[in-house]
């Protein structure tokens, strides 16, 4: 599943050629998004992280985009991949039949979760004014969460993994608004459904640009809802977004 993401990237971005004498650009994005994280499990049960336990616990992350504007046409892939994990010896109070005498055993807990998102999309120019640009988008999104969960005291054990993948349509606008040579409004918004019951996702921020080079703040939400046939029935990340962009 991830080979067929990369792959519909890739030939995003080379699906239409540039006529003669076509504008072509190409802006090349890392960024770091630091969301909490809201779960809903089977039965109800909710489970959350905020970002101060996510960055604690962040053993690897990667976040990028790459978006090519070719005259009307808009062809853009991202990329977003985290790594947390968290292993801990505990001592689990046990009562052996007397309440009033507690015990304790030695318990070895794992923990690790990843998530891997790409989303690959084509665009049209619906408005195109010198202070507002907007683009009508259309594409895939791939996500893939992994949860793997261990506790062993003695020679018990307990484990609980877990893996999603899905593969939806998504439907959306992509769009800045310019304040003006140097400031901006970028903001993206799309829709869709596939794996997924429904999936969405929205961006607002404030950019500030020096030549080629532009810098970006803003926050970032995205949701799934996936239904009563899993473990996880529910997910959403939320949080800032900070970003460093070059144009060539």
């Amino acid at each position: 599943m991830t080979r067929i993401a990369i792959s519909a990237g890739l030939a995003l971005l080379a699906a239409a050629p540039a006529a003669h004498g076509q504008a072509v650009e190409t802006t090349a994005t890392i960024y770091a998004w630091l969301p909490a994280v809201e779960e809903t499990l089977q039965d109800g049960v909710e489970m959350n992280a905020d970002r101060s336990t996510i960055l604690d616990n962040l053993d690897f992350a990667l976040m990028g985009e790459i978006v090519q504007r070719r005259g009307e046409w808009l062809f853009a892939f991202d990329g977003f991949y985290s790594d947390l994990g968290k292993s801990a010896d505990v001592g689990m109070p046990i009562s052996p039949g007397d309440p009033d005498n507690p015990d304790e055993i030695d318990a070895a807990l794992d923990f690790s979760t990843s998530t891997t998102i790409f989303s690959a999309m084509a665009g049209r120019r619906m408005v195109d004014r010198p202070e507002f640009e907007l683009f009508g988008t259309l594409g895939l999104r791939y996500t893939h969460f992994e949860t793997s969960f261990t506790a062993e005291a003695g020679d018990q054990a307990f484990r609980i993994n877990t893996n999603d993948d899905l593969l939806d349509v998504i439907a959306g606008v992509r769009g800045t608004y310019r304040i003006d040579e140097r400031w901006a409004l970028p903001f993206v918004a799309d829709i869709g459904t596939g794996s997924s019951d429904l999936t969405w996702q929205a961006f607002g921020g404030v950019s500030y640009s020096v030549g080629r080079h532009s810098f970006t703040g803003g926050w970032r939400h995205m949701a799934w809802q996936l239904g009563d046939g899993g473990y996880i029935e529910d997910i959403a990340y939320d949080g800032p977004l900070l970003a460093y962009s070059y144009r060539f």
